[in-house]
């Protein structure tokens, strides 16, 4: 590989999309080709429908390229008539690309994967629209004097010469584009700096991080259509869920070592992969975004895959940070008994009996009777607390600790007979009472598949809050502090905090967190609709 390339490839520097390579078929016509070669036929039209007449058409080797002069790959020219046809005659075998340009417009259209195979061709009639550009951020370590960057099959390209910050080509709008490429004079072996770029009519598509070959970018909508949120979340980890429908596994690493994620103005996020699936073609990828704008489906993220040479730098203790008020976060993926925590602290866990299952998010955790998983601590007794869990509780009756900090604070599926009932049974979920305070839901969950289960306590105001599937249930005021002294000593998820195997929950946890604050109902909306099954949050 060129120099270059190596230097691409190590480079992470944007907001481009892709989707699969876009051939536009073409036909074959009845009769068979005339002697010598065959024929290639078609026609353009304007964005009116009337024909384009008088427009300069090339048909284009599909390896072309634009600035090597040493190369034996001729372009065939011709113009359109007054109905807009034209034609080429006696073509050898080959892929092609067709490109046309209005003189008088400036209106460009450009038609790829022309398989010339021993039959004419009819390529079906094509609209000439405003060309768009592609700006390509180049890195430092760019041939200043003598490298450009082209797209392959066509005449578009731009030499690096003279230029001290981005390269901008201009290209019709085609869906995608050939791949875009680097080469030197002396070196006009193509170094693919990004496959199926998309330009749209007077638009301009930014190409950064050129070492990764694939990219596609994302919206995070929270409209009413969308997630449903109206504030502003701060520091949220977004989950990303790959499948087959959205993700072409073959594309990237093994591992998913290669995945990158930027903003909109290519500023890089750090991200931490749950699980990396590539024979079932599944994937969960967690991402931290500085601030989730509430009521907006504008804002974007764009996702990087496809160089071979990248690290690995999936980083969980950056994405739940602490300093963001994560104390604890298990997302109980593992199949063995040791529990991580993704946070920097590692407030690992042992797993006592529980066993790894299918969960919401990847892999989760079944409970039978007496199964519990200890964490050493009570993480700090923060004197504000919120915790969370994804459940889905399979006991008819009983209580059911799901998360304890000590004996002291709790999320707890209890049975209780509801006044006004005539004897029925409802859950609830509490607080435990040395907090001097019982927040009951009267919403029944048990047998009733997976919830999401959140609990938060701020001291400042005194209040207790508990929400159900991201709507709030239950909220008590209550001025005693929680009292985590000479409790515990543990943290248990599955069982009573004060380790004795009383009130076991039967069923399946997922995605348990401690944050060291209370959160706002905003945030706890956010993560039940981006985390549910079927996602409100992340639109491809």
């Amino acid at each position: 590989m060129h120099r270059l390339g190596r230097a691409f490839l190590s480079a992470f520097a944007a907001c481009v999309t892709t989707t699969l390579i876009f051939s536009r078929c073409s036909e074959p016509v009845s009769g068979g080709g005339t002697e010598g070669g065959n024929v290639v036929a078609g026609a353009f039209i304007t964005e009116n429908g009337s024909a384009s007449a008088k427009v300069k058409v090339l048909l284009i080797p599909s390896d072309y390229n634009p600035g090597d002069a040493d190369q034996n790959s001729p372009i065939t020219a011709a113009s359109t008539a007054s109905d807009g046809s034209y034609s080429f005659d006696h073509i050898a075998q080959g892929n092609y690309s067709i490109e046309a340009k209005d003189t008088a417009s400036g209106k460009k259209a450009l038609v790829t994967g022309v398989d010339v195979s021993g039959e004419d061709i009819r390529v079906p009639t094509d609209t000439l629209r405003h060309p768009g550009a592609i700006r390509i951020m180049l890195p430092a370590t760019a041939d200043a004097a003598a490298g450009y960057v082209y797209v392959m099959g066509t005449t578009m390209y731009a030499r690096i010469a003279g230029i001290t910050g981005d390269a901008v080509v201009s290209a019709p709008s085609a869906t995608p584009l050939p791949p875009l490429c680097y080469a030197t004079p002396a070196d006009p072996t193509p170094v693919i700096l990004r496959y199926d770029v998309q330009v749209a009519p007077g638009d301009t598509t930014v190409v950064a991080h050129s070492g990764w070959r694939y990219a596609r970018r994302f919206c995070l909508n929270t409209t009413a259509a969308g997630a449903d949120v109206a504030g502003d979340v701060a520091d949220f980890p977004i989950l990303i869920r790959l499948t087959k429908n959205n993700f072409d596994f073959t594309q990237a690493n093994a591992d998913g070592g290669d995945v990158r994620f930027a903003r909109a103005d290519t500023v890089g996020l750090p991200y931490e992969i749950e699980r990396w699936n590539p024979l079932a073609e599944l994937a969960e990828v967690w991402v931290k975004v500085d601030t989730v704008r509430g009521n907006d489906g504008t804002q974007s993220l764009t996702m990087y895959w496809g160089n071979a040479e990248a690290a690995a730098p999936s980083n969980s203790g950056a994405v739940f940070d602490t300093a963001d008020g994560f104390a604890g976060v298990w997302h109980l993926s593992e199949n063995g008994d040791t529990i991580g925590d993704a946070t920097a602290e590692a407030h690992d866990g042992e797993s006592s009996g529980s066993a790894a299952t299918p969960g919401i998010i990847g892999n989760a955790r079944t409970f039978a009777s007496g199964n519990f998983i200890r964490i050493p601590g009570l993480l700090g007794s923060p004197p504000n607390v919120t915790l969370s869990a994804w459940v889905r509780s399979e006991n008819a009756e009983g209580r059911q600790d799901i998360i304890s900090i000590g004996d002291a604070v709790l999320i707890r599926i209890d049975d209780v007979e509801e006044i006004g009932t005539s004897g029925s049974y409802h859950n609830s979920t509490i607080v435990n009472d040395s907090m001097y305070a019982i927040v009951s839901s009267g919403q029944y969950i048990v047998n009733t598949g997976w919830h999401y289960l959140v609990f938060s306590i701020d001291a400042t105001t005194h209040t207790q809050t508990l929400y159900i599937d991201g709507v709030q249930r239950a909220i008590s005021h209550d001025v005693n502090p929680i009292n985590y002294a000479g409790l515990g000593p543990d943290t248990y998820i599955g069982i009573h905090g004060n380790g004795k195997t009383i009130f076991n929950f039967i069923g399946q946890i997922d995605e348990v967190r401690v944050h060291d604050t209370s959160v706002s109902a905003d945030r706890v909306k956010l993560c039940f609709m981006n985390q549910k099954q079927a996602d409100n949050l992340v639109e491809w």
